[in-house]
């Protein structure tokens, strides 16, 4: 059933910084970093609080605008591209679910908004995303429902996350 979410495939865009530095007040929260992620790579960003890796994300969806340096796409600079025409997904710490929308809607909520797709295929996709992420018995349940823990972020992690990589089709 998950033929368009073939793992041997690379998707999603090369990305690339370059030199990036962002600052609030004084203080420099992302200082001059340059970092190449290959197509269709999985990356995690460690370090301790207030080491700038939320700022680095919010530089690279477009949130924030860096001081200096560039963001590529593909070997295309998004750095002045507003985050709604950047086509990313993104997880916040929070999950941002929607608490009236069950998990399912939640995850078909940004192919709605992004696509034109017919409700059949956004169904489809839905399915397909929620059984990629091992949730495909959670569709009918709504945020408050869901099992969680504060280290391992639980379904509540896992609906989020399933809800950004549904537009990647």
């Amino acid at each position: 059933m998950i033929g368009v979410l073939d793992p041997t495939t690379p998707r999603g865009a090369k990305i690339q910084l370059r030199n990036l530095s962002r600052r609030f007040g004084g203080q420099a929260a992302v200082d001059d970093i340059s970092l190449d992620v290959p197509a269709g790579s999985f990356v995690s960003l460690l370090g301790p609080s207030g080491s700038g890796k939320t700022t680095t994300l919010n530089l690279i969806a477009g949130f924030l605008a860096p001081d200096a340096g560039d963001i590529l796409f593909d070997d295309r600079s998004v750095t002045d591209v507003p985050p709604h025409h950047r086509d990313i997904g993104m997880v916040f710490q929070s999950y941002a679910l929607f608490p009236h929308l069950d998990v399912a809607q939640n995850v078909a909520f940004p192919l709605k908004m992004r696509t034109k797709l017919p409700k059949p295929d956004v169904e489809r996709r839905v399915a397909e995303t929620l059984a990629l992420v091992r949730m495909e018995d959670f569709g009918g349940r709504y945020p408050r429902q869901l099992w969680r823990t504060a280290a391992a972020g639980g379904d509540g992690a896992s609906a989020g996350f399933a809800s950004s990589l549904a537009t990647d089709g």
